[in-house]
């Protein structure tokens, strides 16, 4: 299990957010933000965001919100983090695996639904693979380079990534990215489109990636475009 230190996570996505004041220059002061409600509202959504795997109820996240106020406020603090770091590691550790038992059961649910429908065939590794247009082209092999359109999303439709969005295809070598993808586009034809359902083992496990939950369930939708020797460009 990877360890997350929620605090660190917290304290970067802050820094990542905020202006220091080593880095604001002596003149001119840029004129203040005319919707800074917004802004520290959005500072908190990007907070929250390093924080859900926590699964934090909502007596437990006032009590986060009590520490964050004593630390910004310059207050006295009732807990020294560096003397319970074990304790908060630990903590993190357990609800994150909570979390991923939750996705899997989830997941796996999910995908028992989905296999029972019409046009979805089950695959090696538990992939299931829904033709939406059969393609005419060639399959690619494992070895081979791929140009596709994909729209990534997880089992509530949430999408975590797009080259649809993008306005660009991705291109890339078919052995570089998760199993879901090595395997199941060799099931494709070029022209053709697919839904891919990627159980958590053959994507992105029990560690998750950035916008993907631990042991989480993808969708894909892909068009397989052409099977070419181009450049690398893995999706997320």
């Amino acid at each position: 299990m990877r360890q997350v230190a929620w605090l660190s996570l917290l304290l970067l996505t802050l820094a990542s957010t905020t202006v220091w004041a080593s880095d604001v220059p002596a003149a001119p002061v840029p004129p203040a933000p005319a919707d800074e409600e917004k802004i520290l509202y959005a500072i908190g959504v990007m907070v929250g965001g390093n924080l859900t795997h926590l699964r934090l109820s909502e007596s437990e996240l006032k009590k986060l919100q009590e520490g964050m106020a004593d630390q910004v406020l310059g207050r006295s603090k009732k807990v020294d983090p560096a003397s319970i770091q074990q304790g908060i590691d630990g903590f993190s550790n357990y609800r994150m695996s909570l979390a991923t038992a939750a996705n899997k059961k989830a997941g796996a649910e999910f995908l028992a639904a989905k296999a029972k429908l019409p046009g979805v065939s089950a695959k090696p590794n538990g992939i299931l693979i829904e033709t939406v247009t059969e393609g005419t082209g060639p399959s690619p092999t494992a070895n081979d380079k791929v140009t596709v359109h994909y729209v990534g999303s997880l089992i509530d439709g949430t999408v975590f990534d797009s080259s649809v969005a993008r306005g660009e295809p991705a291109t890339f070598a078919l052995d570089r990215v998760i199993p879901c993808w090595t395997d199941g586009l060799q099931f494709l034809k070029v022209g053709g489109k697919s839904k891919l359902y990627c159980p958590s083992d053959a994507a992105y496990g029990d560690g998750g990636q950035r916008k993907i939950p631990p042991g989480a369930t993808l969708v894909f939708d892909v068009e397989l475009l052409g099977v070419n020797p181009a450049s690398a460009k893995a999706p997320s």
